[in-house]
């Protein structure tokens, strides 16, 4: 991952804290931005078109852990994919400088 990467992985986690931190994570406990402590942001907006945060009325959000959690799962998934596609490949150079 590289650092920019990992600052937006960073800033995704601690976003994501703010709403289980207020309680938003269902639709009868949902907060606004501003209860919550997120402002509105590109990584917001992100996580809710990934329906990782839903929104519920025109100003109350709450995280939905369920999903939350099978995005995360792609993102392992996708990840694991990417670095076996890369040992392939080198392993494949490797064996064609032989």
């Amino acid at each position: 991952m590289t650092n920019g990467g990992a600052a937006i992985a960073i800033k995704r986690r601690r976003m994501l804290e703010s709403f289980r931190k207020v309680g938003a994570t269902s639709v009868n406990s949902a907060k606004t931005l501003q209860e919550i402590g997120v402002r509105d942001s590109r990584l917001l907006k992100r996580q809710i078109y990934r329906r990782v945060v839903v929104k519920v009325a025109e100003d109350t959000y709450y995280l939905d852990e369920t999903r939350e959690n099978e995005v995360a799962q792609i993102r392992k998934t996708v990840a694991f994919i990417f670095i076996s596609a890369s040992v392939i490949f080198l392993l494949l150079m490797l064996l064609m400088r032989k």
